[in-house]
């Protein structure tokens, strides 16, 4: 069908659930899809199209768009093709509604990880969000009325969520790129105290996420060589401390509202992420001489690693989008200079760096095109390449996945699949020449 056909009618109408077999279980238990074509528009990507009007709409088309990616492989190509193009006609039309910014927003969350567009795209729903004047602090109550008072929620909602956008993504490369531009003003904790009638538990997970992004923010500046890290460190490690007991611990109130659900498994993710991404810069600071500052970058990434394989085990690896693949190219980046820089933490480097292949490759199985089977690829190269830097890794074989930095050891080792690493990663090696790509590419 053409998108020209498909404009004739506009959106979708949705979607009774396949119901599965009694008992039946798995990796995805969510129902995939069943769109029904109308009987007046035969079509062999069998959908029924209605007209579409409002902004409501077009967040819908953009939901089903994504959700055919994993449980309608066959529709998800002209769905995402379709809603991209009424996007972009919103974008060069201007439109300004709130589901337009939501629409992006979502198309944006679980875009291909090959869509290079994410940070330009990102920057009009901030501009979108400062012309809907989303950034204004609201200095009434909630009104009564329930749906009055979800219609405000949602504006504060999604610019909450557009501020963890706009730190989410950076562009790799640009030097001099401005940092964070939006961030909520409100007291989250007294929100999250006036929204609570409305049963929204994820908000917490949110409000976490808004935490969690301060301490990120705060990391370039502890990577810097100054007398004041020590207390930075400090004050870093007491809000990670705080963050934990406040939304991680069982006793806490996110922790008692999400417990059992995927939201407390992506939390415990996200946190052991921003905590790595701690160790990590308190280790640059102290230039990789700090026994402390090692140690404790070791537990913080074992932890990561562990939750990383948590989610893979129970399936939800298979939905991640492409901020997760960016936290663990950067990781995979900082393992391949620390496994030149630091000989002595060589073996756990390649330790960690299997776990991740091994997790993320069981994951990539039943889709080559997803985020796990990108940062498989990612990690793959980075063990082959690994292999090749010293003669022993043989003698590590048994922590080595079979077919990849095992099989490519010794003397006369070549590392393949070179052109895939950024270029920043070889510089100043036998390499330096070969034709590199942007990490994007993975």
């Amino acid at each position: 069908m053409s998108l020209d056909a498909v404009n004739t009618a506009l959106v979708l109408s949705i979607i009774e659930p396949e119901r599965g077999s009694s008992g039946a279980a798995g990796k995805r238990a969510a129902t995939p899809l069943r769109v029904k074509a109308a009987p007046t528009y035969p079509s062999p990507i069998e959908m029924r199209l209605l007209g579409m009007a409002d902004a409501e709409q077009l967040v819908f088309l953009a939901i089903v768009a994504v959700s055919a990616k994993f449980f309608r492989h066959d529709l998800h190509a002209p769905l995402l093709a379709y809603a991209q193009q009424l996007v972009n006609r919103g974008m060069a039309d201007a439109v300004s509604t709130i589901g337009m910014l939501q629409a992006l927003l979502t198309l944006v969350y679980w875009k291909m990880p090959d869509d290079t567009s994410a940070w330009l795209r990102v920057g009009w729903a901030i501009r979108l969000g400062y012309q809907l004047k989303m950034n204004e602090v609201r200095t009434t109550p909630l009104p009564p009325n329930e749906r009055e008072a979800r219609i405000v929620t949602d504006r504060e909602r999604t610019w909450a969520v557009l501020s963890c956008f706009d730190g989410a993504y950076q562009p790799h490369n640009a030097a001099g790129a401005p940092g964070r531009m939006v961030r909520p003003k409100f007291d989250l904790y007294k929100w999250m105290q006036e929204t609570e009638k409305l049963d929204c538990p994820q908000d917490w997970q949110l409000v976490a996420c808004l935490e969690l992004s301060r301490i990120v923010d705060l990391c370039p500046s502890l990577e810097e060589a100054n007398p004041s890290n020590d207390n930075l460190a400090g004050q870093m490690m007491n809000m990670l401390a705080t963050l934990f007991d406040r939304h991680l611990s069982p006793t806490s109130t996110t922790g008692k509202l999400l417990a059992g659900t995927s939201g407390a498994v992506k939390l415990r993710f996200t946190y052991h992420s921003v905590s790595v991404r701690f160790g990590r810069a308190r280790l640059i600071s102290s230039g990789f001489d700090d026994d402390l500052a090692v140690g404790d970058f070791i537990g913080r990434v074992d932890q990561l690693v562990l939750s990383l394989e948590e989610m893979a085990g129970q399936g939800l690896l298979d939905y991640a989008q492409d901020t997760i693949a960016m936290t663990m190219f950067r990781l995979g980046e900082f393992f391949y200079k620390t496994f030149k820089l630091k000989p002595e933490m060589q073996p756990t480097l390649l330790r960690w760096m299997t776990q991740i292949y091994t997790a993320c490759n069981q994951s990539a199985e039943e889709r080559p095109d997803g985020v796990p089977a990108y940062i498989a690829r990612f990690y793959r190269t980075i063990l082959q390449s690994a292999a090749a830097l010293i003669p022993l890794v043989p003698n590590h074989a048994s922590s080595v996945p079979e077919g990849s930095a095992a099989d490519l050891g010794g003397d006369n080792a070549v590392p393949i699949g070179l052109n895939h690493l950024p270029y920043h990663l070889i510089r100043g090696t036998a390499w330096e020449q070969t034709p590199i790509t942007d990490s994007s590419a993975f």
